[in-house]
C-alpha cells in the first residue's frame, strides 16, 4: 500500500518498496494563483495591486509497482516515489531509481528520495542552487556510506551471487533521480535531475517538453560516481510528470484523467512490471469541481456543489450582462450614425433649396423658380 501522511502543513504520498501491489493514490490542494489582470470572470477572483488572484486546484498523483522479479521472496523494489503538497501553493515530487548493477540500489533510491522530499519541502520557498544541492548530496553520500559498508548480504544466497554483491559493495549503493519544486501560486518550477529519470513538462497550449540529464550520472554512497546534476527552471506550465524508465516512453504524454487514472496505471503495471519497477509522479492543474481523492486522502478546500452552481450561475449572469451592454453600445453607435446621416441629408437639402432661391433672386424671374 502507498504510505500516506497528513499534517496541518502538508499532505504526502510515498511508495512502499516491499509491497507487491499496484500502488496508486492522489490528492488535490487548492491554492491562490497570481496573474496579471485580464478581461473575463474567474471563480473566487479578487485583486491586489496590479495582480489578479484566483483559486485553482492542483492534483498530485503517485503510481508504483515493483518489478515482478521481487515478488518471490518479497524483496524490495528498487524505485522510490514521493510527493508532498500544501495549501500554501507548493508541490514537491521525486522519483528515484536504484541502479541494478550497484550494491542494493534500493537503499540509495530510498535514502536520496526521502531526503530530497524533506529537503525541498523545507526549502521550498527558496530552493537550493545546483552547486548547493550537489554539495548537500555529497554530504549525504558520506552519511549513507557506513550503512552500505555494514549492510549484511543474506547467507542463504548462492555463493556466486554473494561474491557478485560483495564485489559491488565497493562501488556503493547508487541511484538516479528527478525531483521538482513547483510554486503553483506563481507558476514557477525548479527541476533537478541526475541520470535517466525523465521529466515531461506540459504547457497550457498543449505542447510538451521532454527533459533529461546525462544518462551516466549517478548518486552513490561510495562517493566515486559523477552526478552530472542538472537544474532547470520553468514558468507558465500546466503540469509535470516524472517517471522511471520502467514506465516507458509514452506514459505521461497526456494529462487527461483517463490517461493517468488508476485503471490506466494498472494496465501499464501489468504490461511493464515484468521487466522493471514502474513508478511516476504527476502534478497538474485540475478542475475546481473535483470533490474527492482516492485512498481516503483528504481533498482540501473542496467547493460544494451548491456553491459551485451559484458561482457558475453568477458567472453566466455576468456574461449575459456584458453581452447586453455590448449590444446596447452597438445599438447606440448605429443610431448615432443614422442620426448623423439624416442630419447631413437635411443640411444638404436645405443648402440646395437656398442655392435655388438665390439663383431665382439673381435672375429676377420668379416664374423660373
Amino acid at each position: 500500500m502507498t504510505i500516506q501522511a497528513e499534517t496541518n502543513e502538508f499532505v504526502e504520498l510515498t511508495s512502499e518498496q516491499r509491497s507487491g501491489e499496484v500502488q496508486y493514490a492522489h490528492f488535490s490542494v487548492e491554492t491562490r494563483v497570481e496573474h496579471q489582470k485580464k478581461a473575463g470572470v474567474l471563480l473566487k477572483r479578487f485583486s491586489t495591486g496590479g495582480l489578479e488572484h484566483s483559486r485553482k486546484r492542483v492534483k498530485a498523483v503517485l503510481g508504483y509497482r515493483r518489478s515482478l522479479d521481487f515478488d518471490e521472496g518479497n524483496h524490495p523494489g528498487q524505485d522510490f516515489a514521493g510527493v508532498r503538497g500544501g495549501d500554501d501553493g507548493y508541490i514537491v515530487g521525486v522519483v528515484a531509481d536504484g541502479v541494478s548493477q550497484s550494491f542494493y540500489g534500493e537503499i540509495a533510491a530510498y535514502c536520496v528520495g526521502k531526503w530530497l522530499l524533506h529537503t525541498f519541502w523545507q526549502e521550498r520557498e527558496s530552493p537550493p542552487s545546483e552547486d548547493r544541492l550537489e554539495e548537500k548530496l555529497k554530504e549525504l553520500e558520506t552519511e549513507l556510506a557506513p550503512e552500505v559498508v555494514s549492510y549484511p548480504v543474506p547467507q542463504h544466497l548462492a555463493p556466486t551471487l554473494r561474491e557478485v554483491l560483495e564485489n559491488r559493495r565497493s562501488k556503493g549503493s547508487q541511484a538516479v533521480f528527478a525531483a521538482f519544486v513547483w510554486n503553483a501560486k506563481q507558476n514557477t518550477l525548479g527541476l533537478y535531475q541526475v541520470g535517466d529519470v525523465d521529466a515531461l513538462i506540459h504547457y497550457p497550449d498543449g505542447s510538451l517538453e521532454l527533459d533529461r540529464a546525462a544518462p551516466t550520472g549517478r548518486w552513490s554512497s561510495a562517493g566515486e560516481s559523477e552526478m552530472h546534476l542538472k537544474e532547470r527552471s520553468y514558468e507558465g506550465i500546466s503540469g509535470i510528470v516524472i517517471k522511471s524508465d520502467g514506465a516507458g516512453k509514452e506514459w505521461g504524454e497526456s494529462l487527461a484523467d483517463n490517461a493517468l487514472n488508476q485503471s490506466a496505471f494498472t494496465r501499464l503495471a501489468q504490461t511493464r512490471a515484468g521487466d522493471d519497477d514502474v513508478s511516476f509522479i504527476a502534478a497538474y492543474w485540475n478542475e475546481l469541481q473535483e470533490p474527492q481523492v482516492s485512498n481516503q486522502i483528504r481533498t482540501r478546500a473542496v467547493v460544494s456543489e451548491p456553491e459551485l452552481r451559484h458561482q457558475l450561475g453568477r458567472r453566466e449572469a455576468l456574461a449575459r450582462a456584458r453581452r447586453r451592454r455590448r449590444h446596447n453600445r452597438r445599438r447606440k453607435a448605429v443610431l448615432f450614425v443614422l442620426g448623423l446621416i439624416i442630419c447631413v441629408l437635411l443640411v444638404a437639402n436645405l443648402l440646395v433649396a437656398m442655392h435655388s432661391s438665390i439663383e431665382c433672386t439673381v435672375r429676377g424671374s420668379s416664374q423660373l423658380c
